[in-house]
């Protein structure tokens, strides 16, 4: 925008003469003109170029990178194969100049076959911007949601294979009368089980300064004077009736608005 404005509006002869004030906010704009409405809608016409309307195009950085989503990755094969499909859909909706998508969609589809996308898999999906639906074909159909894994396409075969079992028992209800719509969800990876954000919960216990799950009991804190004389356990027993007395959270020489046990040498509390 800041370079339209530079070029197109700033440099303009009508605009110098009759603008007093110009404030834009993204693409918002308040403008007080101080000339004829014949100079306002001349001005009007040429920021919008002379056959009314707004060439709209993709920007890429020179800093950009294909960070495109490779085709050996172990993701969904629906995911991977439409994929292509999305980016060419996007590109044929905002480039409004054919030339410029036709550019536009020979970069992404390089794009694409630098990431291990095969070129038939790329030509089936570049299909003409008027056969392009902006509505979802989604309807009523029942979604399957389950975590990936790549043996579930076989549990998929086997329940499509028996769908019409459904279909006949219960013709009243709409959602069996078409197949079902399997869903992914994302499974843990490694990235999960490696690295946990939350390192604890402040409610409940204190605060935890390490990533294993904490144990029930009292423990060292391993790096004070007092560690030496914490009894370590789940339980603590009675000094009379031996009865042991269980412990219900996680507690160190640390913990606050606990009651503390002294243990004498002969055994008394």
């Amino acid at each position: 925008m800041a370079f339209f404005e530079e070029h197109f509006v700033y440099s303009n002869t009508d605009f110098q003469d009759y603008t007093t004030i110009w404030r834009r906010y993204i693409d918002y704009i308040f403008c007080i003109w101080r000339g004829p409405l014949d100079s306002l809608l001349s001005f009007h016409k040429i920021i919008k170029h002379s056959d009314g309307t707004l060439e709209i195009d993709l920007h890429v950085k020179e800093t950009d990178r294909n960070s495109l989503l490779l085709f050996s990755s172990c993701h969904p094969r629906a995911t991977r194969e439409f994929l292509p499909l999305s980016q060419f859909n996007r590109i044929s909706r905002i480039v409004s100049n054919p030339v410029m998508r036709e550019i536009r969609l020979d970069e992404t589809q390089k794009k694409f076959s630098e990431r291990g996308y095969p070129n038939r898999l790329l030509n089936k999906m570049l299909i003409p911007r008027e056969q392009i639906s902006t509505t979802s074909s989604v309807g009523t159909r029942l979604p399957f949601i389950h975590s990936f894994h790549p043996f579930m396409y076989r549990l998929h075969k086997n329940i499509r294979k028996h769908w019409s079992i459904l279909r006949t028992s219960y013709p009243k209800i709409k959602e069996f009368q078409v197949p079902f719509m399997p869903c992914f969800r994302r499974p843990t990876n490694l990235r999960d089980r490696l690295v946990r954000a939350d390192v604890g919960s402040t409610k409940r216990l204190p605060l935890q300064t390490f990533l294993d799950t904490p144990k029930i009991g009292t423990f060292p804190c391993l790096h004070c004077s007092q560690c030496g004389n914490v009894q370590r356990g789940e339980k603590f027993f009675h000094p009379h009736t031996g009865e042991g007395i269980q412990i219900r959270g996680f507690y160190t020489c640390e913990s606050s608005f606990v009651v503390y046990a002294v243990k004498c040498p002969c055994g008394l509390v």
